[in-house]
């Protein structure tokens, strides 16, 4: 693939922030599993190498929640370190918080 569009997940559905006009608080608590955790380090690394090894020139990574900072400075950091040692040189990243 030329261009990849990811969506991640990296802290489930969890957000603490309880906006009065958020509809994903009632979706997310009337699932079976509100909640799956926050997304391990190694699960990352698989979806960032996959990612970069499909694509031949962008990837754009949005993440998405809840609130996905809750995932926690560490976690984009790691992030950040896998893609650095996994991206080759003719693609280009780019990153979204949504």
């Amino acid at each position: 693939m030329k261009n990849v569009n990811l969506m991640m997940k990296p802290a489930s559905g969890n957000c603490n922030m309880r906006c009065r006009y958020c509809f994903y608080t009632d979706l997310t608590e009337h699932r079976s599993v509100p909640s799956c955790g926050m997304m391990s380090e190694e699960t990352c690394r698989r979806i960032i190498g996959h990612v970069l090894e499909s694509a031949e020139q962008s990837v754009s990574i949005v993440f998405q929640g809840g609130e996905p900072t809750l995932a926690g400075l560490d976690f984009y950091r790691r992030l950040l370190a896998a893609v650095r040692e996994n991206k080759p040189e003719r693609v280009r990243v780019q990153y979204a918080l949504q």
